[in-house]
């Protein structure tokens, strides 16, 4: 049964990425239909609203390199707010179905894969789960896709998961959507993320691993004190 799943779920991701590779969302198309895409929205816009959650959960799901794309489409839809609200909703779906789906179809073949680094981190990792997922969500060096596999392969409650998947990603959310909403005036997506900005999110990533290290401080003062 789980080699069906694989070779579904690898069909389906190949003709996903075949056509959007081939029927490219390029930064200029989005610019240039800017204003039919604005006319469809307002004849219809409780299902384009939909629509555009389900899009965005098929795109996180099967790692559809247009999440950009759709963020900024979000920004100049929706605005700042509601567009962020949408994306971290669709996001948050997306990630927890490839979470599931890791964790219940390849997880015990990837964990096997890894062994020597496996071992390393679960220790670490599962016995702070919030703050190393918090972490790798806020701090932007990390692909996204890649945060959304590896907690599968370790015993990280699926519900920590998502709460902190959902809070996590709003900050680099916030930034492409509110980006979307004056996307005339984007050149390049290379500015999106400014050296600054970057730095600043890494600052609060690691702000995020704080209360580990608290804990950690506090357990050995205490052994100390016990000697």
């Amino acid at each position: 049964m789980k080699r069906i799943f694989i070779f579904i779920f690898v069909v389906i991701s190949a003709s996903a990425l075949f056509y959007f590779f081939q029927n490219p969302l390029s930064l200029e198309m989005l610019q240039q239909q800017k204003d039919n895409i604005t006319i469809i929205y307002n004849n219809n816009p409780v299902i384009f609203s939909f629509g555009f959650i389900l899009l965005y959960i098929v795109c996180t799901a099967f790692a559809l390199p247009i999440a950009t794309m759709l963020s900024l489409t979000a920004g100049f839809i929706f605005g700042n707010i509601v567009g962020t609200l949408y994306v971290v909703i669709g996001a948050t779906i997306g990630a927890t179905l490839i979470f599931l789906i890791t964790r219940m179809v390849v997880g015990e073949f990837l964990r096997k894969k890894a062994n020597k680094l496996y071992k390393k981190v679960e220790e670490p990792l599962t016995s702070n789960p919030i703050s190393y997922l918090f972490f790798m969500r806020l701090v932007p060096l990390f692909p996204f896709t890649l945060v959304n596999i590896v907690p599968a392969l370790f015993k990280i409650p699926l519900l920590t998961y998502v709460w902190v998947t959902f809070i996590g990603i709003i900050p680099g959310t916030f930034v492409y959507v509110n980006l979307g909403t004056s996307l005339s005036s984007i050149k390049t997506l290379n500015d999106v993320f400014s050296t600054e900005l970057i730095i600043a999110f890494t600052l609060l990533g690691c702000f995020s691993l704080m209360p580990m290290f608290i804990r950690k401080y506090k357990k050995g003062t205490n052994d100390k004190q016990s000697k």
